[in-house]
């Protein structure tokens, strides 16, 4: 989006002429957009919660809010934004029951804050279980909502259901994608790893699938 400079410049001039324009929903997109490129998300959501002040039922607009507590939560790993997230995904679901993103984000906020120290976590868990499954009710091949499932049903403790959810998603993956995934280098402890070092390439592979069961 250009220089520094150039962006300030953009940024002084959204500002100078806020008071023309802030009853308009396009300078407020256009204000969240150049923020949210500056890397400014405090700024950029201040203007998706102006365009759900001036049309209630701007759902990408409270999707985007979402989003942007996402991004806070996991800068500052802050689980107790997950209330944020839902505060804005609620209405959002409550005007588009089947909005892909909103479902998205919320069954992913309700699986991390079923980590929080609170009594509900498995139902936390289960609603995001079902939000995941009715994105795959309309997309079965959408691998971010499968993943998730999984996550739900590991949470859940059902963990041969967690095992085909992660296997079908992996079958439907990409090859560098089912790299990742299929070895514990990316998640294993260091005790774990340490078992590695003197098998063979085979050995390895049966390790990391007996490690993901």
């Amino acid at each position: 989006m250009g220089s520094i400079e150039d962006r300030t410049q953009a940024l002084q001039l959204l500002e100078d002429i806020r008071h023309v324009y802030d009853g308009q929903t396009r300078y407020h997109r256009d204000r969240a957009a150049i923020y949210e490129s500056c890397q400014q998300p405090s700024q950029a959501r201040q203007s998706y919660g102006r365009l759900v002040d001036l049309d209630p039922e701007d759902v990408e607009a409270r999707v985007a809010i979402a989003r942007l507590w996402l991004q806070e939560l996991l800068y500052h790993y802050d689980l107790s934004l997950t209330s944020r997230m839902l505060a804005s995904l609620r209405p959002a679901l409550a005007l588009q029951p089947d909005h892909r993103d909103a479902l998205y984000y919320s069954s992913l906020a309700l699986g991390m804050a079923a980590g929080l120290p609170r009594e509900e976590s498995p139902a936390m868990s289960r609603q995001g279980m079902a939000q995941a499954r009715r994105i795959l009710e309309r997309d079965s091949t959408d691998l971010a909502a499968r993943m998730l499932l999984a996550v739900h049903c590991m949470d859940l403790g059902q963990f041969n259901d967690a095992a085909a959810e992660f296997d079908l998603a992996l079958a439907q993956s990409p090859a560098d994608i089912r790299a990742a995934f299929q070895t514990t280098r990316w998640t294993a402890p260091v005790s774990a790893l340490k078992a590695l070092e003197t098998r063979d390439a085979e050995g390895r592979a049966s390790y990391d699938r007996a490690y993901w069961r």
